[in-house]
């Protein structure tokens, strides 16, 4: 079956002297023929021939892409290429050619046309996946420095209260010496098991909600880490005595920080904090 070409042109081309059985030309001179053509036909490549033509370049781009991206070839021929390198740099899946001199140049040009255009979608898509699997790997990085930042802010607040702990020893006697070393084994114990339950926390949650501290940190930039960490345990449904449990801390303490955070998002007494977590995309 012949390939279907259509030129759009100021002046009206012989089609009929330079179609072959390979391929059928197919002239217009008006817009809307275009129109009616691109959606009434299936068209193998589309020429602009001529100045005029080329106003409408960026209409035709979007007709065609409307119908099917990248659903056929679009190439320009014009005998003053100089004067089309801006277009030429923003448009690479687009051919560029001065006008044919013989029937027989026509139809190798249109046969080269589409034949290096399906090669080039070929390697355009390669090229995009590629971008597609580098992002991916970004995202991925991206989220294991935020966890990596979570899990270090973690021990950096226990580590410190680990050195205030050491600091009462100077001014421990020898009777209470019993006592705060025994605290001081339960605080250094909770610094190991809250960082390997921690890490394993962060895992999942970076899993199953990669982008949620990121939306929220876009929309309330002044949350704290221990702000994030408590969005966190309320979008996986954690109830208020499950975090006071997990941060080793008295419900009433929970509350607290999270009226202020409902401060800090700027939501009212009434407005629900769980509720509205709950709808921040992960």
């Amino acid at each position: 079956m012949a390939k279907r070409i259509l030129i759009f042109e100021d002046r009206l081309t012989q089609v009929n002297q330079i179609s072959s059985n390979e391929f059928h030309y197919y002239s217009v001179m008006e817009f809307p023929e275009i129109v009616s053509f691109i959606y009434t036909k299936e068209i193998d490549l589309l020429i602009l021939k001529g100045d005029s033509c080329l106003k409408y370049f960026s209409k035709i781009l979007e007709l065609r892409n409307a119908k099917s991206k990248n659903a056929f070839p679009i190439a320009i021929c014009n005998s003053n290429l100089e004067m089309l390198e801006d277009l030429k740099s923003k448009n690479p899946l687009t051919t560029f050619f001065s006008t044919p001199s013989s029937n027989a140049e026509w139809n190798n040009l249109s046969s080269l046309i589409i034949e290096n255009y399906q090669n080039r979608i070929l390697s355009h898509s390669k090229y995009q996946k590629e971008i597609e699997i580098q992002q991916k790997k970004n995202g991925r990085l991206e989220r294991e420095l935020s966890m990596r930042y979570f899990i270090d802010h973690e021990k950096i607040h226990d580590i410190q209260r680990l050195l205030n702990s050491i600091g009462d020893f100077e001014e421990t006697s020898m009777e209470e010496w019993s006592q705060k070393s025994l605290k001081l084994k339960m605080l250094l114990t909770r610094l190991l098991r809250m960082d390997k339950s921690w890490r394993k926390f962060v895992l999942h949650f970076e899993r199953v909600c990669p982008s949620f501290t990121k939306r929220l940190l876009l929309k309330y930039p002044n949350l704290s880490q221990n702000d994030l960490r408590l969005c966190a345990y309320i979008k996986i449904g954690t109830t208020n005595k499950e975090i006071s449990v997990i941060s080793n801390i008295n419900e009433g303490s929970v509350r607290k920080t999270l009226n202020r955070m409902k401060k800090k998002m700027d939501l009212t007494k009434e407005d629900d904090l769980r509720f509205y977590i709950h709808q921040i995309d992960s």
